[in-house]
């Protein structure tokens, strides 16, 4: 399998960057999401907003580059349903790429309590585990991952 995964060590802290996977996603419309940012502008759009258009606009922001908004969307979710895995691992996936693997390792563990049976947390925990220097562990959450979703094993042309 090829690594989707880049570390790399800058100023003495190691940082991660996603090179083309993906965090998990519910289901949204990439043309109706904005590009609200921040706790204030939350506040504002959730009374029109459903709990999985939050959760789908800190996707959004993630795949944006922007993490630290993803992080506000997810913790205004986390705050109506703090055990939903999806959103648990792309927390978890937003603080990876933000170069802070250790805190990420906790969203993506405790996404696992209810959540093994979603590919995405295995990868994503894969991924985290890797930048740690722990990838015996690593390797073992990809091939979890590939259990679940053998396409993952191909080798993209």
């Amino acid at each position: 399998m090829r690594s989707q995964f880049q570390c790399r060590k800058s100023d003495q802290v190691q940082t991660a960057k996603r090179v083309d996977a993906q965090p998990t996603v519910k289901h949204y419309d990439k043309n109706q999401l904005t590009a609200q940012v921040g706790p204030d502008a939350i506040r504002v759009a959730m009374p029109h907003m459903s709990m999985e258009d939050v959760h789908n606009f800190g996707v959004a922001h993630i795949q944006q580059g922007h993490y630290e908004a993803a992080l506000s969307w997810f913790d205004s979710y986390l705050s109506h349903s703090p055990g939903d895995p999806e959103c648990l691992c792309n927390k978890g996936t937003a603080l990876t790429r933000m170069g802070k693997p250790m805190e990420a390792l906790i969203y993506l563990e405790t996404a696992l309590i209810s959540g093994a049976h979603i590919v995405g947390v295995w990868f994503n925990r894969g991924l985290c585990l890797h930048c740690l220097n722990r990838n015996s562990e690593a390797k073992d959450s990809f091939q979890k991952a590939i259990a679940l979703e053998p396409r993952l094993a191909e080798t993209p042309a």
